[in-house]
């Protein structure tokens, strides 16, 4: 079984305070817009065996800023699903990312500006070991914000980007190139 451990900073939060977490942090920073329960349409470019079919609805689409893309930013629109403590089920959050990739999500208030995230992540969790490694082939990860100041974004073991409050890029790939193996992998 693939584990997931709440960030304990966060454990006595629901969902819905996480996301507003989320929102103060991102807007504060301005390196993303965080858009909130976006719905979205299966595309089943990629079809995964029992997916739902129809619309999904997303508690979180990171949108990259000019700011963020200037400072090398690479990876478009990010998904986030959040999980509180009190969510019944934790084991189906690697479903539901793999199905947010499958996902063409509708910005309303932006013309009906339509997004596919190239990112994933479930805040505010620590994956390890075989979670974080099956997070990582997915194109996925974890999140959480440490100290109430400074938001982390990984794939697998690997820190994308950790910014603070203030929009400073403190370190990360910015995008999954240079963490990526390539050639022969025997």
């Amino acid at each position: 079984m693939l584990s997931f451990d709440i960030d304990k900073e966060y454990e006595e939060m629901n969902e819905e305070e996480l996301k507003s977490e989320i929102q103060s942090m991102t807007k504060e920073s301005g390196l993303f817009v965080a858009y909130r329960e976006v719905w979205g349409r299966m595309t089943n470019v990629h079809p995964i065996k029992n997916s739902p079919s129809g619309n999904l609805k997303l508690d979180l689409l990171l949108f990259p800023t000019t700011k963020l893309i200037k400072r090398g930013w690479k990876l478009g629109a990010v998904a986030v699903e959040v999980k509180g403590n009190t969510s019944k089920d934790k084991s189906n959050v690697i479903s539901q990312l793999l199905d947010y990739h499958n996902c063409v999500f509708t910005i309303e208030n932006h013309g009906k500006l339509l997004v596919q995230p190239s990112f994933g992540v479930v805040f505010p969790f620590n994956a390890t070991g075989a979670a974080a490694s099956v997070l990582s082939q997915a194109g996925c990860g974890t999140s959480t914000i440490k100290r109430g100041n400074m938001m982390f974004l990984q794939n697998g073991l690997t820190r994308t980007i950790e910014f603070n409050r203030n929009g400073d890029v403190l370190k990360g790939t910015l995008d999954f190139i240079s963490g990526l193996k390539t050639g022969n992998r025997g």
